[in-house]
């Protein structure tokens, strides 16, 4: 009857047992003494039975989590790269033994499933041992794994594909395609610290390009300057080097270079610009993505000769 009221869940076996002993029943000693003895049976039973229940319930938590952490390629330390269903069952609820019970089926298991492993990622053995403890998985270590992880994983995609801003987007692909565990602290960590790490990648080369934008622009100022100032013969100069190809960083590159290059030129030879205004413009082109119009810039030579 108290069962049926309260439940058989193991978390109220000690509320159907006080409750059944509160009831009144005759004072006939043969009676009670048989009422509370079978009682008291009843109660160790259900104690018993949630007890084993518990332990084996440890027992596959800690399978489980030896799963998560063998998931990975053994012997390579990257056991943070794995797809794993689920998340590691709560914290026991039966204490130290079941504690014990999770922790020793997780050590025995990764002993037989994947040893190397275990010696190769210290910090992820230990990290997912501690899910077998009241307090689960320390979080904030999790946290720190996993932008570790990541931080290893961007150096290895980016020894296999270079560091050059034109790769930049392809390492961050590689990298977020990453198959890591399913504990969500190691999950939300690795992928915040990679979008970081692409971030100041694209910060660099966005510097890097418009520096080299602003360069390019002097050296076509100096190409354009290069002539006898004030005599519009501007065509008639030597420069070591054609001008540097396209910029890369789009629009942000085009303007830090014609601005680099109109302001060189006013510097350096403002009365040239004003003799020469087909050269002046021609070799702004350059700044752009398309580079100079070569056919223009035959016809403008072609017109120098005669």
């Amino acid at each position: 009857e108290v069962q049926k009221e309260l439940g058989s869940s193991c978390s109220v076996v000690d509320d159907v047992h006080e409750r059944v002993e509160e009831s009144e029943i005759s004072s006939l000693e043969c009676l009670q003494d048989a009422f509370q003895h079978r009682a008291e049976q009843m109660h160790q039973t259900a104690l018993d039975r949630c007890e084993r229940d518990c332990v084996q319930s440890s027992e596959s938590k800690g399978q489980q989590l030896a799963e998560q952490f063998c998931a990975g390629d053994e012997g390579r330390g990257t056991a943070f790269f794995m797809v794993i269903a689920d998340d590691p069952a709560p914290p026991m609820a039966c204490g130290e033994q079941g504690q014990k019970a999770c922790t020793a089926a997780y050590e025995r298991q990764v002993r037989q499933s994947c040893p190397e492993q275990s010696r190769a990622s210290d910090a992820l053995f230990n990290l997912l041992r501690e899910g077998c403890q009241a307090g689960g998985v320390d979080t904030t270590r999790c946290r720190t794994l996993g932008a570790e992880a990541a931080e290893r994983k961007w150096g290895e995609v980016q020894k296999e594909l270079g560091s050059s801003c034109s790769v930049v987007d392809d390492v961050h692909e590689r990298v977020e395609e990453s198959e890591i565990s399913s504990l969500e602290c190691l999950q939300d960590a690795f992928q915040h610290r990679a979008e970081q790490m692409h971030q100041t990648a694209l910060d660099r080369c966005e510097r890097d390009c418009v520096q080299s934008s602003e360069s390019k622009g002097q050296q076509l100022a100096e190409q354009f300057c290069a002539g006898d100032e004030g005599r519009g013969t501007a065509f008639f100069m030597v420069i070591a080097d054609d001008p540097a190809p396209p910029m890369a960083c789009g629009e942000q590159g085009q303007k830090a270079c014609t601005a680099a290059y109109e302001r060189q030129v006013r510097q350096s030879c403002p009365e040239q610009s004003r003799a020469s205004d087909a050269l002046f413009n021609l070799l702004r082109e350059g700044c752009q993505a398309g580079g100079v119009d070569t056919t223009r810039c035959r016809t403008l030579g072609a017109e120098a000769a005669e």
